[in-house]
């Protein structure tokens, strides 16, 4: 048998390694995790040849398809990127080879306090040199309210009885607003609310936690900004 050449033997061991390397991002899968299945949803795949994979539940909204209680990982690895829980409803999409996960939450910022879907927080995700790198930034530009609606849901919050309920729930979501409008008078009042009614707890309890968090990253985005 004659020798192989060196550009051969270099040729099959390319062919090989890329074997290994595809075959694995081609079975992508997510490792065992507590948090969603280890079968991937979607798989996006970047121009360098890496791959994410998403676990986890998608739901149609007005032909929007959109995530929630989902995990992200790097193809070929056993590790997870983040979990994003059943609160979150994220539209998650691969554009220029970033992997943009947008938080969608709906604020009463429509005609009369009505809830409008928006994006909250834009997460980005992208490889340099083979190392995924991630940035989080709160959109700034979603919509607030003017002097006038403050008023209305300051003199809501003043007037409201101690019964809880989803009309009480959709005031502390105005209350948030009115606090990201700037208005100093809507934080006191958006920060005492769980004083106030005592008997907070199981899903709303949760709505106002989450709340709670859209504001500290909202004011955490603030100071690194200033």
């Amino acid at each position: 048998m004659l020798p192989l050449k060196l550009s051969t033997v270099l040729m099959l061991l390319g062919m090989l390694l890329c074997g290994i390397v595809c075959s694995a991002q081609d079975s992508c899968h997510c490792p065992e995790n507590k948090f969603a299945s280890t079968e991937a949803d979607t798989v996006f795949r970047f121009s360098s040849h890496e791959g994410i994979a998403l676990c986890g539940y998608r739901l149609q909204d007005e032909g929007q398809m959109l995530f929630s209680e989902f995990v992200l990982t790097v193809c070929g690895t056993d590790t997870i990127i983040d979990f994003w829980d059943a609160l979150e409803l994220c539209d998650v999409s691969l554009e220029d080879d970033t992997l943009y996960v947008n938080h969608i939450t709906s604020l009463p910022t429509g005609d009369n306090f009505a809830l409008v879907p928006q994006i909250f927080l834009i997460e980005r995700m992208y490889f340099l040199n083979g190392k995924l790198l991630r940035t989080k930034d709160v959109n700034r530009t979603v919509s607030t309210y003017e002097p006038a609606q403050i008023e209305q849901v300051l003199t809501a919050y003043r007037q409201i009885d101690s019964r809880l309920d989803d009309k009480t729930m959709l005031l502390a979501n105005m209350l948030y607003v009115a606090t990201i409008s700037g208005s100093e008078e809507a934080r006191r009042y958006f920060s005492e609310f769980d004083n106030r009614f005592e008997e907070l707890d199981g899903a709303y309890a949760e709505e106002y936690h989450f709340l709670q968090r859209l504001l500290q990253a909202w004011d955490s985005d603030s100071q690194a900004s200033d």
